[in-house]
């Protein structure tokens, strides 16, 4: 059956709503599911977006190379977990970064952790490449070779491994 301009409290289906591509669905209440069914998708072709609030201020879209969440608001566009942590991966096995509530930032490359935020500071795992200064106001420390193409100045220790074509002073 074909229904057209329907004005209800309350509408129960049990297969599809659709129209047409210039059809308008508006619900002044909630869409609530039956805990028995299965709600299924929201299918959305490319290009098309969910769009939230009253300025459209968020939206959620493909445009069929590329998936955005764009927020286009004057506010932040703020995740927020009660979980464990906050991550992003390329699959669920290959982790880029996992932000730990009340812990670490971890950041990976090719699924090795590569930098990590500690209680005491980061640790880096791998080389660190700067084109200007590295400062520091602490120990470092190395269990490998540290390389200065110019002069090192420290006021503070540098401890283990070598100091390879550097000055110190």
């Amino acid at each position: 059956a074909s229904l057209t301009n329907i004005t209800t409290t309350n509408i129960t289906a049990s297969g599809n709503i659709s129209g047409s591509a210039t059809s308008t669905i508006n619900v002044g209440g909630n869409i609530t599911t039956l805990s028995t069914g299965s709600f299924g998708e929201i299918n959305l072709d490319d290009n098309k977006r969910i769009k939230i609030g009253t300025g459209d201020d968020l939206q959620i879209y493909h445009n069929g190379s590329n998936s955005y969440i764009q927020d286009t608001g004057t506010g932040k566009l703020i995740l927020d977990t009660n979980g464990t942590e906050v991550r992003i991966s390329k699959t669920d096995s290959e982790i880029m970064a996992n932000f730990i509530t009340d812990g670490a930032v971890e950041l990976y490359h090719n699924h090795v952790k590569k930098f990590e935020t500690t209680a005491l500071g980061i640790d880096v795992t791998g080389n660190i490449n700067a084109s200007s200064h590295i400062t520091a106001s602490g120990n470092i420390s190395s269990s490998g070779t540290i390389t200065a193409a110019a002069a090192v100045l420290t006021t503070a220790d540098i401890n283990g491994g070598t100091v390879d074509g550097a000055t110190i002073g």
